[in-house]
């Protein structure tokens, strides 16, 4: 069974640290074409997706609507 001594921590806290220096070398981070590429294809997605539900909130309201109108109104 490990020891919770402050140094242990400081060793183990080291070792951590350089494992992350050690994976973070291996990442593959993308250059702007492609970050710039991601970034519209998401802003597209989302602006689709907020029109469908937009649309459907819109068609479900007024059939709601019809189906159940205000009473005495």
């Amino acid at each position: 069974m490990e020891s919770n001594t402050p140094s242990n921590w400081l060793v183990q806290s080291q070792e951590f640290f350089s494992e992350v220096r050690q994976e973070l070398k291996k990442v593959t981070w993308p250059n702007q074409k492609e970050t710039v590429g991601g970034t519209i294809g998401v802003i597209v997605l989302v602006a689709l997706v907020s029109l469908a539900l937009f649309l459907v909130d819109g068609i479900l309201g007024w059939a709601m609507r019809e189906i159940w109108p205000r009473v005495g109104g």
